[in-house]
């Protein structure tokens, strides 16, 4: 009996490390639609969610060594944790030092590295034997719902009028900590609005294509056409472009262990190519796609690349200064951020050699390269639950090379240590018939 109380509470253990983590990734947009919602100051409320998020994992750290477990890490984890241990020298050296991020302080890269990165991974490599992989897929989808609806409202409640063919064509879409006001902060940018909605988009057609979604199909059809509009309002080349593919990627994987299903792949495309036409049809019918502001941003790039323009991004500048950081100081890297501009570089991998060397570059790509070992080995079997946080890594990994930070992508790097810490079981097949979306 005793034995059987412990498995529940180490089961118990696990859904809760589960459920944070999952909160720590996704939180901060559905956060951030509250406070323009009820119009209060946003750091007290983000301070404190992030510290509790990191009170969480730090529990979960504890409860695991109070019970004085052991735990065997695969290479990839270990690889992962030098890498951090490498990194958090260097952000505390640097800090020291008084190089800082920007205007932001000390507290708030230690906030996000430490508190809610490194914390959050060491509590899924303690507890992975228990983490509840199809909770975290719907307990995801539903903070993606949640969070896309907010930014929708928030964006159609900003604005100065209700044409929807402005707001695509207007300029990237933000939200704003004051209503209209000229001179206020962003609370969501436009990257992260493009962001969300891909991932919502990706998760609906995940489900259109694994799950059973019977009279709830409309309403994923729905919610993904609701994700494919704040990609688009947000106006962001990355995330557009791995949306694309990571879209073409779950549909090859669907093809690939479920041949005879294609054409019911192909009908939930189609589905959802009909819903788009309906929409081209009515509320777009006088909109062309030369009125997208995402259109024009990706002509005034290709303009860039071909040399008819001569007019450079601030990204290329950036780009340039975390190369030239890096060859300043190739065996350890110079500084956590670059000399251009006190910034992260917008280039995950550039930020890695600019930081951390040749010697943390090692460390992260030998991660790398047993991630992706790993992530063909989920492809090529059957747990489609555990192919969702692949598809999920897709984006994120697309987007870590034209955004984010390491200190600051949150998601990006508790995604990868889930996919890296977990077992890879092969999933067995049962003479029922696949569950319902109540099971979603």
């Amino acid at each position: 009996m005793a034995g059987n109380r412990l498995t529940l509470t180490d089961r118990r253990m696990g859904r809760a490390c589960t459920l944070l983590v999952a909160f720590t990734c996704f939180f901060y947009p559905l956060a951030a639609c509250i406070i323009f919602y009820l119009n209060v100051p946003s750091t007290p409320i983000n301070v404190g969610i992030r510290a509790m998020c990191a009170g969480g994992a730090t529990f979960l750290i504890f409860v695991w060594t109070v019970r004085s477990r052991t735990v065997r890490l695969n290479l990839a984890t270990w690889a992962l944790l030098l890498f951090w241990l490498m990194y958090a020298l260097r952000l505390i050296v640097d800090l020291n030092r008084g190089i800082q991020f920007s205007v932001y302080s000390e507290f708030t890269v230690y906030g996000f590295a430490f508190g809610n990165i490194l914390l959050p991974i060491i509590a899924i490599a303690l507890w992975a034997k228990h983490f509840d992989v199809f909770l975290f897929r719907r307990a995801v989808f539903f903070i993606l719902i949640a969070t896309n609806l907010g930014m929708l409202f928030a964006l159609v409640s900003q604005s100065q009028d209700l044409n929807i063919v402005t707001m695509f064509s207007g300029g990237r879409a933000a939200i704003y900590s004051e209503n209209n006001a000229a001179d206020s902060r962003d609370i969501i940018n436009p990257i992260t609005i493009s962001y969300y909605g891909s991932l919502l988009s990706i998760s609906c057609f995940y489900l259109l294509l694994f799950k059973k979604t019977g009279i709830w199909r409309l309403a994923i059809i729905i919610l993904f056409v609701i994700g494919v509009a704040c990609l688009l309002l947000g106006g962001s080349r990355g995330p557009l472009v791995s949306w694309l593919g990571t879209l073409l990627l779950i549909f090859g994987y669907r093809a690939w262990h479920h041949r005879e299903k294609v054409v019911l792949g192909l009908k939930t495309v189609l589905t959802g190519l009909i819903a788009l036409l309906v929409l081209r049809f009515t509320v777009f019918r006088n909109f062309s796609v030369e009125d997208l502001f995402i259109y024009r941003r990706f002509l005034r790039f290709l303009e860039t690349r071909s040399g008819t323009t001569s007019k450079r991004e601030y990204r290329e500048l950036a780009y340039e200064s975390a190369w030239q950081d890096f060859l300043d100081s190739p065996v350890v890297g110079k500084q956590f951020v670059g000399t251009y501009d006190s910034f992260y570089p917008h280039n995950l991998i550039l930020e890695v050699l600019m930081s951390t060397g040749l010697i943390g570059a090692c460390l992260f790509f030998t991660f790398l390269i047993l991630l992706l070992r790993r992530f063909f080995r989920i492809y090529t079997q059957r747990n489609v639950d555990n192919f969702f946080i692949a598809a999920l890594l897709i984006p994120m990994f697309f987007g870590s090379l034209f955004s984010g930070s390491i200190f600051g992508s949150v998601d990006f790097w508790i995604i990868m240590s889930i996919l890296a810490i977990l077992p890879l079981r092969q999933k067995k097949r049962h003479p029922g018939p696949v569950s319902q979306l109540q099971t979603l």
